[in-house]
């Protein structure tokens, strides 16, 4: 008995049984029932002719929410290679590093109609990409990229809008202080926090959990270095209702649980003490990056009492953060151990 190869699909001798009628393109899309209808509803429900002349899937005149004309041939072609990834070891599904450019992709699929599976190999494509990007517009005249993962950013007048790497603490310019970025720098915050808006309530609205904990996350660190901060100024904006509204449960629910748990009701300042300086270790990666130290190192720095906060300055380089300090409650390996047992029960039974 011959072998199959590896290679080959198993519905290389399977003549296609459905035509797609696509937005731009003279000749139909063709695939096969029996693959398209495991992953989409739409298809599943469509009349199957009794004469075997082939099911018509007419998606010409289907336009994503927010555009002004229909899905192209290439979403639709994607789509298909999403489907047939399962069957077909020839096609996969390649997605951008920017996380935008797989928007009509999604979209396609939630208007499909499709099964999770297929937000789940779309999560996993993108989350895959080490370098995965936020593209943000303002106005007509300034875009730029934001990397999702391991960066602080934060603006200035003098500076521009610059990223520091929380790996090797490179500090690098996204938007030089020129005259363009000068008359936009207002504006940035609340176009970076829209984009984030947006993306969250799609990732919540699709089901895409560790899409949604990404941006969630990024959202959050950029908030440590609160006085030059990228997103404070509008951070507001980005939990919107119907962000809020769509989040997945188990976010919502983490959320929760770690509020209970690690926010404590037991608010501390510290003074400034006889020496003037007190020693601090950089635990996290975003501590290090602030301050531009590497991370588990230790150093002695000067508190600055300021109204009801206490900062901590490093004079040498300038750089200060509050001092946001409660004592009491689990650590953290304890909280995060609870957490888990509590939302294994609540979001799996």
């Amino acid at each position: 008995m011959l072998k199959r190869r590896r290679s080959e699909s198993l519905l290389s001798d399977v003549e296609p049984d459905v035509h797609i009628s696509v937005h731009g393109r003279p000749e139909p899309l063709k695939a096969h029932y029996q693959v398209l209808s495991l992953y989409s509803k739409c298809v599943k429900e469509l009349p199957r002719p009794s004469d075997g002349a082939p099911v018509v899937w007419d998606v010409s005149g289907l336009v994503p929410e927010g555009a002004s004309v229909p899905f192209d041939a290439a979403t639709v072609e994607a789509y298909l290679d999403l489907a047939y990834a399962h069957v077909d070891p020839q096609r996969r599904v390649h997605v951008s590093s920017i996380i935008d450019d797989t928007r009509p992709l999604l979209l396609f699929a939630d208007a499909a109609a499709s099964s999770p599976l297929v937000f789940e190999d779309l999560e996993r494509a993108l989350l895959s990409k080490d370098d995965l990007s936020l593209r943000v517009h303002v106005g007509d005249e300034v875009q730029f990229n934001l990397l999702l993962r391991g960066q602080i950013y934060f603006m200035t007048t003098e500076s521009g809008l610059v990223r520091a790497d929380m790996e090797n603490k490179q500090r690098l310019a996204v938007l030089t202080p020129d005259q363009l970025f000068q008359q936009h720098m207002q504006q940035i915050p609340l176009a970076v926090c829209s984009a984030l808006e947006e993306w969250l309530y799609l990732a919540g609205r699709l089901g895409t959990v560790e899409v949604a904990r990404l941006l969630l996350e990024f959202a959050r660190t950029q908030l440590t270095w609160c006085e030059i901060s990228l997103c404070l100024p509008a951070i507001g904006t980005v939990y919107s209702p119907r962000v809020l509204q769509c989040m997945p449960p188990e976010l919502l629910y983490e959320g929760f649980l770690r509020r209970q748990l690690t926010d404590m009701p037991t608010s501390m300042g510290l003074l400034r003490p006889v020496s003037g300086k007190v020693k601090v270790t950089f635990d996290s990666p975003a501590a290090a990056t602030v301050y531009n130290r590497q991370l588990a190192a230790s150093d002695e720095f000067a508190i600055e009492n300021c109204a009801v906060r206490s900062i901590l300055t490093d004079a040498q380089r300038g750089n200060a953060l509050a001092v946001n300090m409660t004592v009491g409650g689990p650590d953290a390996g304890t909280a995060t151990k609870i957490i888990e047992e509590v939302l294994e029960k609540a979001v799996n039974g």
